[in-house]
């Protein structure tokens, strides 16, 4: 009995990596598509037209009467301290050395966003796509004892495509809606036990997912207002567990019933409600301002369950107590732009010079009674700058033609948190949350 159970947790414990945590969240942040939505922190992604609105608010491109295309790329630069995970048990407890902390590791995009107008001024339709440039999609797994954050984690990434068609209404009124292509994973685990050995095989697929998405924008002079709903993308993934007994047939254990079921969610993307509004003033200023809210709450723990029968220490249910549960988290977000009121001629050429800066606060999504540290999060205080340079020419054909370049950065200031839970009468945990981010963000773009 003994060299069976071995066999049975040496096959598991190797195909499972003990009991797995699949954390995966996405996108780091929907509002920053783009260096101009990045420099303005965030707050003008609900308002602002231009090549990359099919991934911000899909009614912004109602109104577009020009073929807009852009391409670009960001990195992110985290300067976490150690999250500094420890345990501490008057017990045994067993580990698996060499985690990989992947939120010191560098996160890098490239973009590519265009509009086509299908009528011009009335409706238009959009595409951004977002593709990771170390690694086109990853997959990992996590103990139950260490910590990684919730947001900007490096092996989030995956590749991401939005689709969005914009409709001008009557009354200075705008309607979008779009599809955000994502992924989901589905998986078989064999194993087979014979009498002195055990064998494992692992088949995982990448399927796609399409989450809906809608945006509204109310447009009157130097005034507007714009809202956004995208809805939660829960991508259950499958993962069927087989697990096979070949024992002697003299054995009295010939026949030991066992069953496996298995639940995780991966890629998971929060419900995300948003609001924000622009407007002019002194003619050469234009602040934008937005609220939005993630619900985080619905969020699940991604974790694999077992359960069995006869084999008393396999059973399932032992994660049950130590679930992630995460509340809603809010952002505000302000920005303001300069653009300067006289272009300057060069070489026949119009520039005109853009300046812009941004504030946001986030709120933690993690509660105030913690019962995991597997997954944590803490407030954030966002700083953006950055600056566009917009030129105008006319080409051979007298065709009038914008070229516009961004650059745009910011520092992510992670409020300083230190997390202890009790899990029991012999076991703490506690981790550390303390550092910073920088973004740096660049895109080219054109109209004609």
């Amino acid at each position: 009995m003994f060299l069976i159970r071995t066999l049975v947790f040496a096959t598991l414990i190797l195909t499972l990596s003990l009991t797995l945590v699949y954390a995966s969240t996405g996108n780091q942040n929907n509002l920053n598509y783009g260096a101009q939505n990045l420099s303005l922190g965030g707050a003008s992604s609900f308002t602002l037209s231009n090549y990359f609105s099919a991934a911000a608010n899909p009614a912004t491109l109602g109104a577009a009467d020009v073929v807009m295309l852009g391409v670009g790329s960001n990195l992110f630069e985290p300067k976490i301290k150690s999250l500094d995970y420890q345990r501490e048990s008057t017990q045994s407890d067993r580990g698996i050395a060499g985690g990989l902390d992947t939120s010191k590791q560098r996160i890098k995009n490239a973009l590519l966003g265009f509009v086509v107008p299908i009528i011009p001024g009335s409706v238009s339709i959009g595409f951004v796509g977002l593709l990771p440039i170390d690694s086109l999609a990853r997959m990992y797994t996590i103990t139950t004892r260490e910590s990684h954050l919730l947001l900007y984690n490096s092996r989030d990434q995956r590749p991401e495509i939005y689709t969005a068609l914009g409709f001008k209404l009557p009354y200075n009124f705008s309607l979008g809606a779009g599809l955000y292509y994502s992924l989901k994973v589905d998986g078989n685990i064999q194993a087979s036990v014979l009498p002195r050995d055990a064998l494992a095989r692992m088949y995982i697929d990448l399927k796609p997912v399409l989450t809906p998405y809608l945006g509204l924008l109310y447009k009157y002079s130097d005034f507007e207002i714009g809202a956004f709903y995208r809805d939660e993308q829960s991508a259950k993934a499958g993962v069927n567990i087989f697990v096979n007994f070949e024992l002697n047939e003299n054995s009295s254990l010939a026949s030991v019933p066992f069953t496996a079921s298995s639940s995780l969610i991966a890629f998971f993307e929060p419900r995300i409600i948003g609001i924000g509004s622009g407007f002019k003033f002194f003619n050469s200023y234009k602040l934008y301002f937005g609220v939005q809210e993630k619900m985080w709450s619905k969020y699940r723990a991604p974790v694999i369950l077992l359960s069995g029968k006869d084999l008393d220490t396999l059973t399932g249910g032992e994660y049950e107590n130590n679930k992630i549960s995460l509340n809603d988290s809010y952002s505000f977000h302000l920005g303001v732009e300069w653009n300067q009121p006289t272009p300057r001629l060069i070489l026949n050429k119009e520039y005109k010079l853009l300046v812009r800066a941004g504030i946001q606060r986030h709120t933690s999504a993690l509660p105030e009674s913690v019962n995991s540290l597997n997954i944590i999060d803490s407030g954030k205080t966002i700083c953006s700058l950055g600056m566009g340079v917009l030129s105008k020419f006319t080409t051979m054909k007298s065709q009038e033609m914008k070229l516009q370049f961004n650059i745009g950065g910011n520092v992510i200031m992670l409020d300083k948190k230190d997390l202890q839970v009790r899990r029991n009468s012999y076991t703490t945990e506690r981790a550390k949350i303390d550092g910073h981010i920088f973004t740096i963000m660049g895109d080219i773009g054109f109209e004609y």
